[in-house]
Parts: structure tokens; sequence; C-alpha cells
């Protein structure tokens, strides 16, 4: 158990952590090279913002926070509500690559982008001493990949790492490989060390399983902190909350038009605004499915929405928890279940089209 007081952090609580989050911080100030691997919806990100602050304040130290696309917004905003931290410290270092090459040259104490953007472009960018991974579970599975590559001679100079995800393990054991090896090289030396430790395989070579869990499950307890749903808010506790989501940049542009107008020109036909509940019912449906009012060009770009869906759906995936989805606005809703059938769950649709016997 771990009682702190909060009076050696007061000058720069802006938003009063609950105990927990203050014993997460304190956690992360322990040792340089951490995971959280608490249950999605537990509050990781607050404890994390006030780290950031911690390191810029006490080390002079830099943050870079990585997240998927649909996070940069959330984080943002988390990051000025729960700090002393202004606008101007914290860059979105995303856009085209004219914009990402005019935000180099920002003074900001903070930078948030994409693991992708990362990987490619991290050179590019100012020294940091911290590095953030929000659902780090999305970005490094493999040893392998160029992606992870980066991430390695990223973090020899980087000191302090925090790595929060409710599943840092990803299907195979080895997803975890890469951040071990940030976090303490000499567990395995390398990858293959890792293997010959925890791997099974057949006469043939071909992998058949996995073995040695306990080793992995020390390594957490060293150096990770985890909370269930159940042990912060309680066996019954409902809790609401609300995420903001970007939309795509073609379907921002149309939207704030037709908002600002109630006239849309497409390629093939004209959206018509003009009457109040009309202009309303358009501009939901704009939001809620593109695709379909704006035409097919809309279609390669996925809505900040189904991203932040896909989140959810990967912690479900692990959690085995039922989920339950609302929207008002069928084409939305046959979206949405042909994207939870691509990541292979089972969906039933109940909708005013789908015949009572169907329904039960």
């Amino acid at each position: 158990m771990c009682i702190v007081s909060t009076v050696q952090f007061s000058s720069f609580l802006v938003k009063t952590p609950r105990d927990y989050q203050l014993a997460d911080l304190v956690f992360y100030m322990s040792q340089p090279r951490v995971a959280n691997t608490s249950d999605p919806g537990t509050g990781k990100t607050l404890s994390a913002c006030l780290y950031s602050y911690h390191r810029w304040t006490n080390d002079n130290l830099k943050s870079l926070w990585l997240q998927p696309k649909s996070l940069i917004r959330k984080n943002y905003d988390e990051l000025l509500d729960c700090t002393p931290f202004q606008a101007s410290d914290i860059c979105m270092y995303q856009g085209t690559p004219k914009e990402r090459e005019a935000l180099r040259q920002s003074d900001a104490k903070v930078f948030l982008t994409t693991s992708q953007t990362f990987a490619n472009e991290w050179t590019f960018l100012p020294s940091f001493g911290l590095l953030i991974i929000d659902e780090y579970h999305m970005m490094f599975k493999s040893d392998k990949s160029a992606r992870t590559q980066e991430f390695y001679k990223f973090m020899k100079g980087c000191p302090y790492l925090v790595a929060m995800s409710g599943t840092m393990i990803d299907g195979r054991l080895d997803t975890v490989y890469p951040w071990i090896q940030v976090v303490e090289p000499r567990y395995y030396g390398t990858y293959n060390g890792f293997l010959g430790q925890h791997e099974l395989t057949d006469e043939y070579g071909k992998r058949i399983g996995w073995t040695n869990h306990q080793k992995i499950s020390a390594i957490f307890a060293r150096h990770a902190i985890r909370r269930t749903f159940e042990q912060t808010y309680g066996p019954e506790a409902k809790v609401i909350v609300t995420e903001l989501c970007e939309m795509s940049q073609k379907q921002r542009l149309a939207y704030d038009k037709f908002e600002k107008e109630a006239f849309l020109e497409l390629e093939d036909k004209f959206l018509d605004g003009g009457l109040p509940g009309v202009h309303a019912i358009r501009c939901r449906q704009i939001m809620g499915h593109p695709e379909n009012v704006l035409g097919e060009a809309i279609t390669t770009e996925r809505t900040g929405k189904d991203e932040r869906l896909l989140i959810h759906l990967e912690d479900h995936k692990r959690n085995k928890k039922p989920l339950v989805i609302f929207t008002s606005l069928v084409p939305e809703q046959l979206r949405i279940v042909k994207l939870c059938q691509d990541e292979g769950f089972r969906v039933g649709l109940i909708n005013g089209s789908v015949s009572g016997t169907s329904r039960a």
C-alpha cells in the first residue's frame, strides 16, 4: 500500500487527483521506465499529465506523447485541464508534411503525435526526456518491425518511459518483449533470448505455445502498476465518460460549410438545409454517416468515432465482456456492424427494420 500526501505536489495540482492517481504518479517517479496496465476508464491519463509537468518543472525535460490519432485532441485537452501547461506549451504534431515541418520549430514542452509519424520523423524533433505511450498495445508488437526498431533507437537517448495499456500482451506473449527490452534489457538480452525462455516448439521448430509465464508476471510486478475497474469504482458503480472525436478532414470541411451556409454542392447532387429541421438532420448525417451523404470519395477516410470505437473493440476483445453500441442513424448502424464483424466480433443488430422474432 502506498500512502502519499498531496502537499509536496500542491504547487502544480490543477485538478485534484484521486488517491490512487497520486499513488500512480509516485510510482512513475520511483523508477525511470514503467507501465500502467490498469483497465480502460480508470483514469490513467491524469497521472501521466502530472508526470509530464513534473519532469518539465523539475528536470527541464520535454515530453513526447504517442497515441492513436483519435486520442490526440483528447489528451491535449486533458493536459490543459489537469496541469498548469498553457496552449502554447503543447504541440499537436500532425497535419500535412508542410504543416508538420513548421511545427518542428515549436517551443512546446509536450508534443503529441501518432506512432507512425514518430517512427518516420522523431529524428527531426527536439530532444525528449520522457515518452508517454497511450494504447501501447496498438503500436509496438513486433521486435523486428521498423516502427519498433525506431522505438529502440529513440529510447537510447530518452531516460523516462510510461507505457499505458490494459492489454500489454496482445495475443502472442512476445508482444510484450519490446517494452521489457527498453525497461531492462538484461532480463533477456535479445529477442532470441526471450524466445529461448518462453517459446514452445514442435520437432519441426514450429511454435505451438508459450511457457514460463511466471517470469513475465514477476517483471510486471516490479515495473508496472495495475488497477481494475472494480477496484477503482466499485462493482456496481456506473461511470459516464464523454470522449471527443475528431472528424476526418473532408468530413470537417463539408460539415463546416453546410452548417454555415445550409447548402452544399456535391458531385452528383445538392444538399439543401434551408429549413431548420432539415438542416439539423443533415448535420447529424454528415457526422454519423458521411459516406452516404457526401459520396464515395469520403469512404477512404475513417471517421474519428470509428477510430475511437476500434480502441474500445480491442479492449473488449481482450476482456471478453459484452459490448452494447447505440446510435440512432441506420446507415451508421450498418457501418458499425461491418466494422465489428471485420474485427472478429459476433454482432446482432436491433432496429426498426428487424422483426420481433429476430430481435429475440
